[in-house]
């Protein structure tokens, strides 16, 4: 829910002029998943399905979406499971 409430990125000190600057959202935001990768985490998962994190957790605590774990290292979704999982609840109305 929004309340028109605005993101403000945070600053940077740049080095020549000594004045503030926002971060650029690449720096901000993390690596998002190569295209040649098969694996990804939970957040690249979410991303991918145009979902939250949590609920990505949730369909893995359900086992609706397949896993790979080490340990008890993160959760790791195969692509090829996300695209399934997709082809699966899909619905036509």
């Amino acid at each position: 829910m929004n309340r028109g409430l605005k993101i403000i990125p945070p600053m940077e000190e740049s080095e020549t002029e000594g004045m503030q600057r926002a971060k650029s959202e690449r720096s901000v935001r993390q690596k998002k998943a190569s295209p040649g990768r098969r694996l990804v985490r939970v957040r690249e998962a979410a991303e991918y399905l145009g979902s939250s994190p949590w609920k990505v957790r949730q369909l893995i605590a359900d086992r609706r979406i397949p896993f790979v774990q080490d340990g008890d290292g993160p959760f790791w979704v195969d692509i090829r499971d996300l695209d399934s999982f997709i082809e699966r609840n899909k619905r036509v109305v």
